[in-house]
């Protein structure tokens, strides 16, 4: 890692991740690291199998060796890629190669190597000697921290700027800012008032225009969120997020006539300053596609306790929470509201979107009823039964076409797991995992049933399994 591995060598073996790679490395140098196979063992997995699944681009790694932590790094992408294994590392005698990979930034050596010992007792680990892949949850990480050397930098590819300091900020880059979020979080704030905010700002569908909110603005619209969403024991202030978020390189405050009191609230009363998304995140955040994915890697990576339906219902983001979308928009007229008994009703008027029951029974009767991912067909005193799903929804936000290259037909089953984003179908008609890519099997197709790869592609994004 320290000498790296040029990019030009690794070209014609690299395939997808050799622009992910260009943009993450542009002294053409990467710096990977890579861990063999570990068998699934049943239930959840065995230790090493759950670390390699579950990591994730924004975590940190230890290394460790002879009974001492002596280095770390930050990873800043994954793939899945035996020959480039093989040719960077070869292989084992038992033919075995380190093909799960992942690059790595902010690299730094230890000073003198740390004693491992009480850091494995913090984390529960009686063996004092590590034997395999051990991944921790982010709040004991935090608690490790402090018995490590502060980190100076990236020592290892000092030419890389931060994510926030570039020219120009791409996709990539700032849903890998997002997933990165708590590690930019400062302790004093509470953990979920980033994540909370980004969401809310997003929100406000922001523009060039409208991409800043004054100070009282912002504490008017974010503290019922923060009163409702945040943690029971933790205050709702937002002047913690308005300031500290800056961190994460997708924010901004301007306004501040002395920028060095923004810890003191009459100075942000005082002088009401601005703060939203950065000129370039808020450009990128237009695109449909990156706002879904950024709002799906919000919810996904920070806010997993949190009631997804409701939070996004009051940040004006409703539907992200399905792959269906809404289909009802906000009552338009209140017709009777009373009691029925012990259970009180009310009645409203809405608008709803009307799917063409003709299209969808067409692709039903072409696969008859059976399902497009497992084969199975129901049975009920009136024939078979299956659900038509959208690949890409109509319901808003994703305002999908009600065609019928746009229909799966689909078991109840698959279908839940398909609008909550649990499987995808990937670019060869695979469908898998999203929490893991892991094959779930082909996508059985009818010859006359053609399907739009572009709305598989958008339900992928949403999936975070898009390139």
């Amino acid at each position: 890692m320290e000498q790296g591995i040029p990019l030009a060598d690794l070209a014609p073996l690299l395939g997808p991740d050799a622009a992910v790679l260009a943009r993450l490395y542009p002294d053409g140098v990467a710096r990977l690291w890579g861990t063999t196979p570990a068998a699934k063992s049943s239930g959840t997995g065995n230790e090493k199998f759950r670390a390699i699944r579950d990591r994730r681009v924004g975590d940190d790694v230890l290394f460790y060796n002879k009974r001492r932590f002596f280095a770390r790094a930050r990873i800043v992408h994954r793939f899945h890629n035996p020959d480039v294994a093989r040719f960077v590392w070869g292989a084992d005698p038992a033919g075995a190669t380190w093909e799960h990979i992942v690059a790595l930034d902010d690299i730094t050596t230890f000073p003198e190597p740390v004693v491992a010992a009480p850091i494995l007792r913090s984390l529960n680990i009686r063996n004092p000697i590590l034997r395999s892949l051990t991944l921790i949850d982010a709040d004991t990480w935090h608690k490790v921290q402090a018995l490590l050397p502060v980190p100076t930098g990236n020592v290892a590819n000092d030419q890389q700027k931060p994510v926030s300091m570039r020219s120009q900020l791409t996709r990539g880059e700032l849903i890998t800012a997002i997933e990165m979020l708590a590690m930019k979080t400062p302790i004093e704030v509470p953990v979920r008032h980033n994540p909370l905010t980004l969401l809310w700002a997003i929100g406000l569908r922001p523009d060039e225009q409208t991409r800043l909110t004054s100070w009282r603005e912002f504490r008017a619209g974010l503290t019922p969120i923060l009163e409702r969403y945040g943690l029971p024991d933790m205050e709702s202030r937002p002047a913690y997020p308005f300031w500290h978020l800056q961190k994460c390189g997708l924010w901004e405050v301007v306004g501040m006539a002395d920028p060095d009191s923004t810890s003191r609230l009459e100075v942000l009363e005082q002088d009401n300053p601005s703060a939203g998304f950065t000129a370039e995140a808020a450009i990128l955040l237009k695109d449909h596609a990156v706002r879904a994915r950024a709002v799906r890697t919000i919810l996904t990576r920070h806010l997993a306790n949190v009631d997804h339906s409701a939070l996004l219902a009051d940040v004006g983001l409703a539907g992200y929470e399905s792959a269906s979308g809404t289909f009802e928009s906000l009552p338009s007229t209140v017709v009777h509201e009373g009691d029925a008994g012990s259970t009180s009703r009310r009645q409203v008027a809405v608008q709803r979107i009307i799917r063409s029951t003709r299209l969808a029974e067409t692709v039903k009767r072409m696969y008859d009823h059976r399902c497009q991912v497992c084969g199975n067909r129901l049975e009920t005193p009136n024939g078979g039964y299956s659900q038509a799903a959208h690949t890409r929804g109509l319901g808003s936000p994703h305002d999908g076409p009600d065609h019928t290259s746009n229909i799966l037909c689909l078991c109840p089953n698959h279908h839940v797991l398909f609008d909550t984003f649990t499987i995808y179908v990937d670019k060869s008609w695979m469908v898998r995992l999203s929490k893991d890519g892991s094959l779930v099997g082909p996508l059985r197709r009818h010859a006359g049933h053609l399907i739009d790869p572009a709305h598989l592609a958008y339900h992928r994004v949403l999936c975070g399994r898009d390139d």
